[in-house]
């Protein structure tokens, strides 16, 4: 949440760079890399029925998020539940949150993350491949 306060609309950027090198938002790198992952860690073997805190707090991140996004006149994120048929690992990881309305946001976000890593090169162990193309 902290993070979508740096999309303050209409001010000016010199605001946001005295906002980051105040320190206060020296951990938002590792909050927007990780925060699926956390979410997944807490929601393991536990029951996020409607009104449960951490349903609350991702409603309100999907709602500031929605509120951004319209008001850059940019789309919205998907809404659509997968074909569990033909899962990926990401999707199957997300079924804790099916049905809320963060979902579609965290597929997107993995989504553009294995997109950009297949981009990357990455071969999915951790390490990067380079493929050369001969001009001859």
């Amino acid at each position: 949440m902290r993070g979508l306060e740096l999309v303050c609309l209409g001010s000016n950027s010199t605001d946001y760079l005295a906002l980051i090198a105040s320190g206060n938002y020296r951990l938002l790198p590792y909050a927007v890399e990780f925060w699926i992952e956390h979410c997944l860690q807490y929601a393991s073997g536990r029951d996020l029925r409607p009104g449960h805190p951490l349903q609350s707090q991702l409603n309100r991140l999907h709602g500031t998020h929605e509120t951004h996004l319209h008001t850059l006149g940019l789309a919205t994120t998907q809404n659509v539940s997968p074909n569990w048929a033909n899962t990926t690992h990401a999707e199957e990881r997300l079924k804790p949150f099916l049905n809320t309305l963060i979902y579609g946001l965290m597929a997107d976000v993995m989504g553009l993350r294995q997109l950009a890593s297949e981009l990357d090169g990455d071969n999915g162990s951790g390490e990067f491949t380079m493929e050369f193309v001969s001009s001859t």
